[in-house]
């Protein structure tokens, strides 16, 4: 990838990639709580 597009693509990859992280960690939280919860630890 040449150094210029990645550049003035940087702000939206950087969006989608919180966003896509943001989701990522949520998803796993709530999977985590949910097996705690099913197996009585919380």
């Amino acid at each position: 990838m040449p150094y210029s597009t990645f550049t003035c693509d940087s702000p939206k990859m950087a969006n989608a990639f919180i966003l896509y992280a943001k989701s990522y960690i949520l998803s796993l939280g709530n999977k985590m709580e949910n097996g705690y919860i099913s197996k009585g630890y919380m």
